[in-house]
């Protein structure tokens, strides 16, 4: 299991740099510590056209305790790791027999092989390259900032401060909850996950596909559900959504892979979490503008990322 979790860690070039306009400083600055403290219907009306923050929870399924990712040069050549087939009980079985569906299932199984765990003096450790919009003109599509690395420490006490780098600026912030609250009540049945989310985020965002779908990806962004069960289950329960749909992806180093995407129509974006097409690995996310409107060109890019190294570390600030 071990030998094959290594080979699941992808394989990624030297980091570039860009520095950081004073104004999306602040956005970095007020967005995270909004995406960690808000519900989802107040993060929808801002997370399209803000800093998109890295699903790490499904990497960090891949990492083993201590271990840190290594870079290498290609990593969409990663081995190919024996998997359970879709049809396999390892996980929560109740997905359609579909090309989603089986897809789902394969991540669901590899999500579900995760033994990391983050103690109390603990953290999560995530290094992603991202670019986002510049500018949030209605009027204007000014495309993306350059790609840039970014850098956040998640402890595992919640009364210790996190930390997040990027391009030279440091931000300490409040987690404001542990990893129990934040996942609390949550079943690992995705059918009957799925059926929570929808209670729970009833008449918010923009419909209520959209805002199950987000509600996901807050529960997977930066973070790390208690266990690998729910880790599988939030993947399974996301495919159960009506329009989510499998397409081909690329994230913001060049890796070309398959997505979990949903098409939200009333903005014209299609969100997609991006995962090897071979070993079902988690790579990255990107939201890409099918419609044109509100001043973004159908085709465009509004954010994109790629997650270069996941560890547990003992302090804020360590990478290895």
């Amino acid at each position: 299991m071990d030998k094959d979790i290594e080979e699941l860690r992808g394989l990624l070039p030297a980091p570039v740099s860009a520095d950081l306009t004073a104004d999306r400083h602040r956005l970095l600055k007020e967005h995270l510590m909004q995406e960690i403290t808000e519900p989802a219907v107040a993060r929808r009306q801002r997370r399209r056209l803000a800093v998109a923050l890295v699903a790490a929870a499904a990497v960090a399924g891949l990492a083993t305790v201590g271990a840190v990712m290594g870079l290498r040069d290609e990593p969409a050549r990663a081995p190919v790791v024996a998997l359970p087939s879709a049809t396999a009980t390892t996980t929560k079985p109740g997905l359609p027999d579909t090309p989603l569906g089986q897809f789902a299932t394969q991540v669901a199984l590899v999500a579900s092989q995760s033994d990391l765990t983050v103690g109390k003096d603990q953290y999560l450790y995530v290094k992603s390259r991202v670019a986002f919009r510049n500018g949030e003109g209605r009027d204007k599509d000014l495309g993306l900032d350059p790609l840039h690395d970014r850098e956040i420490w998640l402890p595992g006490d919640a009364k210790k401060k996190a930390l997040v780098k990027e391009n030279g600026h440091t931000e300490e912030f409040s987690v404001g909850q542990t990893n129990e609250q934040r996942f609390a009540g949550l079943p690992t049945d995705p059918h009957r996950l799925l059926e929570k989310i929808y209670k729970d985020t009833a008449g918010t965002g923009h419909g209520r596909e959209e805002a199950a779908f987000d509600q996901i990806h807050y529960y997977l962004v930066e973070a790390l559900p208690p266990s690998p069960e729910l880790l599988a289950a939030l993947y399974q329960a996301a495919a159960l959504i009506p329009g989510v749909e499998k397409v081909d992806a690329v994230d913001a180093i060049g890796r070309h892979g398959v997505a979990l995407a949903l098409h939200d129509k009333f903005d014209g974006s299609r969100s997609e979490w991006i995962f090897n097409p071979k070993t079902f690995a988690y790579l990255g996310e990107r939201s890409v503008q099918v419609e044109s409107k509100d001043g973004r060109k159908a085709g465009g890019i509004n954010s994109t990322t790629a997650v270069l190294e996941v560890a547990v570390v003992d302090k804020a600030g360590q990478s290895k």
